[in-house]
């Protein structure tokens, strides 16, 4: 769920959608024009401006106001959603973002960095301007319909590179063209007008490619001026404190479940204890159902995408109190998604999440030895344990640090939430032949989230270091995705339950640190399923969703669409995919595992899986 806030970014470039450059002659005449449409002298003179805007987005509306230096790039936006506040800046240096009750998040992500690079271009005017370096590139005519453009290609120095269209009978920007590690952005401008000798549009539109979740904007107001004080432009200062531990205590303990590899714990909501999954990256999250029985108020139909393919429309509400032990926040956003496959594929229910406020607010420590997680008031805590320090940045809400794979560096994310060991996004594996390298035998059902099923080869890695230490052959998931997470271009893959489990980990998002410990699991050899089956919980019995290609399930004679309806003999019943997926990682090859099979027909037949190593 670590992506859901993306949605709700506003565009950067109020006044036009250009950037710097050192021009290719061929573009000379188009950005003379286009210098000409946006204000000429007038727009040169632009030191600054402030802004207030209406802002529709996914079933939420509010307002906006925005402060942006046009000399360096710099500014920052503060939004009232009504049900949740939001903002976000760049200092020249690093974007930053705030969501929520949430403290200032520096985004020191690598994608997310070279978009504020270019949006700060474009707010410079320096295709025009050249306050910022950068390459402008005539791409040529184009035409859509009746209307004709002329397109400039635009790579600012240490940005992302993107498209400009130019209306060729105005030479005012129409649109701006972009691609994320992630997405294709689209910001559109419309409704042109002067103020004060410069063009301004007072209607901007931004998308990713599915209207249902587009942004758009409103100018109300917007005034130009001198040179802004640091103070408007700076990254705020942490909000009134909003969590605590009850008797000032330094710290809380509670115990922990494992299952599948992810943690769940006790929490209590407005008074309520509930078991709740715990994301390290994962936004606060209710279900549709919970929410209704805890008589919350749900605005919004907002973007969500998770490691799967599919998108999911989230709302927004609050909860006045939350308690984890004597830990608690007050008046909380959380964000309502439907989770249901989520507990059809634990196989336990899953009424919520959390994660990124919890751990941004207190040190946490996750003992997988013990199966216990303490939280600490940050200013009360010093590490004092034998673990090795490893600084992390944030993606969104994700930790991701630096790490590597068999000789290959790259950003990885780290993810309670998963309950893969290691999986290596689709681009990374690709630009790096990994198919090849690691010849896998079998494509399967690799995991299930928020969003759908994801799809790997699977494989295993001869070493994974992080910092000094080294995981031996951790099972390897090379991503098949081609949206979702696993997509992304910025990030080389995702670091799971299955290594994490082999530390204690201390998190302290304060200071960007992640402490790892060797334990009691360090050395044990992985593994991975080895029947070749991807079962969903159905309660009475479980939904055969994917039988691997020429595996054991497969040979078995199991079918996609059947279900289990008995295991040994014995009807399925509460607890039992748990404890079944448990016999098809542990159990030796050659293992053979009975099950009655219930086919679309409503016939009922024995058979036996024969376990075999896929990896």
């Amino acid at each position: 769920m670590h992506r859901s806030l993306r949605a709700l970014a506003l565009s950067s470039a109020l006044l036009c959608g250009t950037a710097h450059a050192a021009p290719a002659s061929s573009a000379d005449a188009t950005l003379a024009r286009a210098r000409a449409a946006l204000g000429g002298d007038a727009l040169a003179a632009v030191a600054s401006s402030h802004a207030t805007l209406r802002v529709e987005s996914q079933g939420l509306s509010g307002t906006a106001e925005r402060s942006e230096d046009h000399r360096t790039g710099r500014f920052a936006m503060r939004i009232d959603l009504g049900v949740i506040t939001l903002a976000e800046g760049f200092d020249g240096e690093t974007p930053w973002s705030i969501d929520g009750n949430n403290p200032p998040r520096p985004e020191r992500g690598v994608d997310r960095r070279a978009g504020a690079v270019s949006a700060a271009y474009r707010r410079t005017f320096s295709h025009l301007t050249r306050r910022l370096p950068g390459r402008v590139d005539a791409l040529g005519a184009r035409s859509e319909g009746e209307r004709r453009f002329e397109v400039l290609a635009i790579a600012p120095e240490g940005g992302r590179a993107f498209e400009l269209w130019l209306d060729a009978e105005s030479a005012l920007p129409d649109r701006v063209v972009e691609q994320s590690a992630s997405d294709t952005l689209t910001t559109t401008y419309a409704d042109w007008r002067r103020v004060d000798g410069v063009a301004v549009p007072f209607a901007i539109r931004e998308s990713n490619g599915d209207a249902k979740y587009d942004t758009r904007l409103t100018l109300e107001s917007i005034a130009f001026g001198g040179e802004l004080a640091p103070a408007e432009l700076a990254m705020p200062a942490p909000p009134p404190r909003d969590f605590g531990i009850a008797g000032d205590a330094p710290s809380t303990s509670v115990p922990f479940e494992l299952s599948n590899n992810h943690i769940f714990v006790e929490v209590k909501l407005a008074g309520r204890a509930l078991t709740l999954f715990v994301d390290t990256g994962g936004l606060n999250i209710v279900t549709p159902e919970l929410a209704r029985e805890l008589g919350l108020a749900v605005s919004g139909e907002i973007e969500g995408r998770g490691t799967g393919d599919q998108k999911v429309d989230i709302g927004v509400t609050q909860i006045a109190r939350v308690e984890i032990g004597d830990a608690f926040l007050e008046n909380q956003s959380f964000y309502v998604v439907p989770l249901g496959s989520l507990s059809q594929v634990e196989g336990r229910p899953a009424p919520g999440v959390v994660g990124y406020e919890v751990f941004r607010r207190f040190v946490a420590r996750i003992d997988y030895d013990e199966q216990q997680l303490t939280l600490s008031d940050p200013q009360r805590f010093t590490y004092q344990g034998p673990g090795v320090a490893v600084p992390f940045t944030f993606d969104d809400h994700t930790p991701r640090i630096e790490a590597e794979v068999d000789g290959l560096r790259g950003w990885f994310d780290l993810d309670t939430g998963a309950r893969s060991s290691l999986t290596l996004a689709a681009p990374f594996a690709k630009a790096h032949d990994l198919e090849a390298k690691y010849a896998p035998r079998f494509t399967a059902t690799s995991g299930w989230g928020v969003g759908g099923a994801t799809r790997s080869r699977l494989a295993r890695a001869k070493r994974l270091r992080i910092a000094e230490l080294e995981i031996s052959e951790p099972v390897t998931l090379l991503s098949l995705q081609q949206a979702g997470a696993f997509s992304a271009t910025d990030v080389a893959g995702n670091i799971g339950g299955g290594v994490l489990k082999r530390f204690d980990l201390t998190l302290d998002y304060v200071h960007q640190r992640i402490y790892f410990e060797p334990n009691s699991q360090f050395a044990a050899r992985d593994v991975f399923d080895r029947s070749g089956l991807w079962l969903n919980d159905l309660g009475d019995a479980l939904e055969v969703m994917d039988v691997t290609a020429g595996g054991p399930a497969e040979r078995a004679g199991v079918r996609v669409g059947e279900r289990v309806r008995a295991i040994e003999g014995k009807p399925v019943g509460a607890g039992d995919l748990l404890r079944l997926r448990t016999r098809f990682r542990s159990e030796p090859a050659g293992t053979r595992v009975s099950l009655r099979i219930e086919g679309a027909d409503g016939a009922q037949r024995e058979l036996a899986i024969s376990l075999e190593e896929l990896v």
